[in-house]
């Protein structure tokens, strides 16, 4: 889930195992497709990245209050990783990857 910035953005994109997505925002705009075979494969690789429990365990709320600052939620099987783009350093990389792949597969 991507949230926030100025607009009060709130975008969810799901995935099956199977590589289905569903993209839905705040306004009930919602668009299916299906990730090819090597976002798929990707995307499984980055799931089992090892660095992506660590990422989890060190997940921050935000250090600094931002007015126009975009939260992520990612919920990887039953784990949960939140990272708010506020000034509060290095981005967790695997994370961000996902949220990458996952935002260019299903732009429209």
């Amino acid at each position: 889930m991507k949230s926030g910035g100025l607009a009060g953005l709130a975008e969810t994109i799901t995935v099956q195992p199977d590589g289905k997505w569903k993209q839905g925002d705040a306004r009930n705009t919602n668009r299916t497709g299906r990730l090819s075979a090597a976002q798929l494969s990707r995307l499984q690789a980055l799931v089992a990245d090892p660095r992506l429990d660590a990422e989890a365990k060190q997940s921050t709320p935000g250090a600094n209050k931002c007015n126009d600052a975009f939260t992520y939620l990612l919920m990887v099987d039953y784990q949960m990783i939140k990272y708010e783009q506020c000034g509060q350093g290095k981005p967790p990389e695997v994370t961000m990857k996902i949220i990458s792949l996952l935002q260019e597969a299903t732009a429209g």
